[in-house]
């Protein structure tokens, strides 16, 4: 069983090096044989909806329609059930967006949150001008994972003295991306079952915290898990 886990965006005018025909080119060297989607398991009707819209302006979407029709191939959602009902409601956003306000004027006095603020805007930029490799180089690994470990303890050492009556919702934040993140990674494995090749597409944020976990259970069952390096480099199929 082989795994390639590829970190991209989401929207088709995001990045021109990264769209639905970078993914095509991708999986028509690896050739897999199962496709999942960071796509809530209980909203694949709205993602089917987007695969035969014409103005769809989701990479995966319009990356799995022109894949499928060539290929009779599995689309599999692994993303946690109810995900956009959690994330994308209004009190949420409104709630994330008003304690981050906050956080930035903390940014002026402390170097490390600054430094948060510095990664998240260097992150974008590559997000929206990188390849589809540089996406999932170790270099823009590093980046998320400093970006996630200052946001897990200064940032929230700061919001629990400053701010005391947001920090039960900061928390709560990253209580619910780590539940995210691990409700994803049972999923890729709940349904490879039967499968041989598993071509994994996931937001470039949630790329990064996975793919350790991936590459370190594939190690003890003896799956292999492949690079996009190792793919585009030396065409391994």
């Amino acid at each position: 069983m082989e795994y390639l886990l590829v970190g991209t965006i989401h929207e088709e005018d995001s990045n021109p090096l990264v769209c639905s025909s970078t993914l095509y080119n991708l999986a028509e060297i690896f050739k897999p044989d199962c496709i999942q989607v960071e796509c809530g398991i209980d909203e694949y009707h709205l993602f089917k909806e987007k695969m035969f819209d014409s103005t769809s302006n989701s990479v995966e979407a319009n990356f799995f329609s022109k894949y499928a029709r060539k290929y009779n191939i599995d689309l599999t959602p692994i993303d946690m059930a109810g995900k956009s009902q959690t994330f994308y409601n209004s009190q949420y956003w409104k709630k994330e967006n008003d304690i981050f306000s906050k956080i930035e004027i903390l940014a002026s006095r402390f170097e490390k949150i600054k430094e948060y603020f510095r990664l998240s805007e260097y992150i974008d930029e590559i997000k929206t001008k990188g390849s589809l490799s540089l996406l999932n180089s170790s270099f823009f690994d590093r980046l998320w994972q400093r970006s996630y470990e200052i946001y897990d303890n200064e940032i929230k050492k700061a919001v629990r003295k400053y701010y005391p009556k947001e920090y039960d919702f900061y928390n709560y934040t990253i209580e619910l991306r780590n539940k995210r993140d691990n409700e994803i990674f049972k999923n890729i494995f709940r349904f490879s079952e039967h499968k041989n090749r598993i071509m994994i597409l996931l937001g470039a944020g949630h790329a990064q915290p996975l793919r350790n976990r991936i590459e370190k259970i594939s190690r003890k069952v003896k799956n292999k898990f492949r690079s996009i390096w190792e793919i585009k480099e030396n065409k391994i199929i």
